[in-house]
């Protein structure tokens, strides 16, 4: 259960810092693009289009 604990405590901050990274590209941006953008990062762009019609490469990352 540590083990665990650990890796979902690094999720955690891999995700806050791209919510970072993403706010400073993008600022005020809805939770819903927050979404799609982190999506992006972690899925990649042909994942993103087939799954949600989001070109990254269009939108931005």
């Amino acid at each position: 259960m540590d083990k665990l604990r650990r890796v979902e405590s690094l999720n955690r901050a891999v995700t806050q810092l791209q919510r970072a990274r993403i706010r400073k590209q993008y600022g005020d941006i809805s939770e819903d693009e927050m979404r799609m953008r982190i999506g992006a990062l972690r899925l990649g762009r042909d994942l993103m289009i087939k799954a949600f019609g989001w070109d990254p490469d269009v939108q931005g990352w």
